[in-house]
């Protein structure tokens, strides 16, 4: 839905190259049921370094990218710098925050605060289309590629393991 408003973030500012992203969480929650694919949910930053370095050191390198693109769906979710508003009947009054969320950045922070109990940059999380966590823990700034693939591995035979 936001996509066209979002489209540049995917070419030379920040985005992960190559990789299909969805930008808003309901989004990405419908594509996992359509296409019966666990959610890698990437809450980032486009002024967040970690968020960059992550994102070149680790979800580019092409073992990782490639099962990205084929296993995962994936939600790449902005915290600050775009304040897209969101039409007034997704409008909510967040307990969270402590204020009306009217835009996308703010449903982002909401959604990361008060589902996923944190706040910062960057932060993955591995859940179903039922929103069910895939993994014990988040996966926070650790530009190791291999250990972050290690990772994915867990949690793609966990997916395959509760959905086969």
């Amino acid at each position: 839905m936001y996509e066209d408003s979002l489209r540049w973030t995917n070419h030379n500012i920040v985005g992960i190259e190559n990789i299909r992203c969805y930008y808003v969480y309901d989004d990405a929650i419908r594509a996992a049921r359509k296409y019966k694919k666990p959610i890698m949910v990437f809450f980032t930053g486009i002024t967040c370094g970690g968020s960059r370095t992550m994102e070149r050191k680790v979800l580019q390198k092409s073992g990782i990218a490639k099962k990205l693109c084929t296993d995962f769906i994936v939600a790449h979710l902005f915290a600050d710098a775009t304040r897209i508003q969101i039409p007034e009947s997704e409008q909510y009054e967040s307990s969270t925050l402590g204020r009306r969320v009217t835009n996308l950045v703010d449903k982002n922070i909401d959604i990361q605060s008060s589902v996923y109990n944190t706040n910062t940059q960057p932060n993955i999380f591995f859940i179903d289309s039922n929103k069910n966590l895939l993994a014990e823990k988040r996966y926070s700034y650790d530009p190791n590629p291999e250990k972050f693939e290690k990772h994915l591995n867990e949690v793609l035979n966990k997916y395959n393991h509760i959905n086969h």
